[in-house]
């Protein structure tokens, strides 16, 4: 899920309401047997021998209003004592609240969602509810006009399914893939400040990188997801990974001895934000002096140089500012005609029917 917690996601299709919403003074219990062994998977409830099974339900208030909750699931009634029934069989105890949860009248559908952290915490701990695991003995019952939260046999059920086995699959199999919201070019301008070129999607400059990156040809790139995102390695097809660090959604890839006058790609790979890992390209095109973006270094970039000349560095000439010191000068002048007459080959045709600036589409 978004917030990176590890849930379990219920689904339950019941008839749609005739009235707009949902019965009142009702429940809609699924149940199912506890992974932990009863007397010992929650050692702070001092009962927890009474409850052999778990549930998430839905229950309505006398206005029909829906509330959505977890909690144990009190042992079958013993029918042939000794021993006498136990006090909490087949009675749910509330734990809390469910994560989230809806329901639509028009269609029947309750959705709830429970971190899998708070059935952990109450019935067997971190290796309870991993995939692979199954919840057995799942049925669902369903109690109409029924205000008292006590006990729910499925002999007074308005409604009961059979039992049924669900597994567990795991999050890679519904997370989506990572998702790339934007990737950039970032120098800092002396003090003038930081100022970005867009690689991915490209701006109006064609995602061309026109800025000098030192002795060195040093670079950074910024890449934004739509979540938070952890990778294995980042690789680039001309010169070198120097470093990389995350925070959050962004990665920061440091290079340098990036050549000039190509496209130079950069790749996150084995990204992934919760599903199948997969490896993200993002292109640095670089043309040292390429200040108009035509994929050439020339007069051109020179006379628009000279009409910044004089002026501090901001975010509509920035790319003027060829040496990136925050000040456009001679020195940035000097530096396009060092580069004349250099070129990027032509960008590669979009491939047909690929959505433009998009390189993955979350499954």
């Amino acid at each position: 899920s978004n917030d990176g917690a590890s849930k379990l996601f219920f689904t339950l299709q019941v008839a749609p309401s005739t009235t707009g919403s949902a019965p009142p003074n009702s429940q809609w219990y699924m149940v199912w047997n506890r992974q932990g062994t009863p007397g010992s998977a929650d050692p702070n409830d001092p009962n927890d021998a009474s409850f052999d099974r778990m549930y998430v339900a839905m229950r309505t208030d006398a206005s029909g209003t829906p509330t959505f909750e977890y909690g144990k699931f009190g042992v079958a009634i013993n029918t042939s004592p000794p021993p006498l029934p136990d006090p909490n069989a087949n009675t749910p105890k509330r734990f809390g609240a469910a994560d989230s949860g809806s329901y639509d009248p028009l269609t029947g559908l309750i959705k709830l969602t429970l971190a899998k952290s708070k059935l952990r915490a109450i019935d067997g701990g971190p290796t309870k509810y991993n995939p692979g695991s199954d919840l057995a003995g799942t049925n669902v019952r369903t109690y109409f006009n029924r205000p008292d939260p006590g006990q729910r046999s499925q002999n007074n059920a308005s409604d009961i399914t059979g039992d049924g086995t669900y597994s567990i699959i795991g999050n890679n199999a519904c997370a989506p893939e990572a998702q790339l919201v934007s990737a950039v070019s970032r120098k800092v301008h002396g003090t003038a400040g930081t100022f970005d070129i867009r690689l991915m999607p490209a701006g109006a400059d064609g995602g061309i990188e026109c800025r000098s990156g030192g002795a060195n040809s040093n670079y950074q790139v910024v890449m934004t997801f739509a979540s938070p995102v952890t990778f294995a390695s980042a690789t680039a097809s001309g010169g070198n990974v120097a470093s990389t660090s995350t925070n959050g959604n962004t990665v920061t890839v440091n290079l340098t001895g990036v050549p000039n006058a190509q496209t130079t790609i950069v790749t996150l790979n084995g990204a992934t934000t919760g599903g199948a890992p997969t490896n993200i390209p993002v292109p640095l095109a670089l043309l040292v002096g390429d200040t108009n973006a035509n994929r050439a270094t020339n007069s051109s970039d020179v006379s628009e140089t000279k009409s910044e000349s004089g002026n501090v560095a901001d975010g509509e000439n920035f790319r003027t500012d060829v040496n990136a010191n925050g000040a456009i000068n001679s020195s940035d002048i000097g530096l396009i005609k060092a580069n004349s007459g250099t070129f990027l080959p032509p960008a590669a045709p979009e491939r047909k029917g690929a959505p433009a600036n998009q390189t993955k589409i979350a499954r």
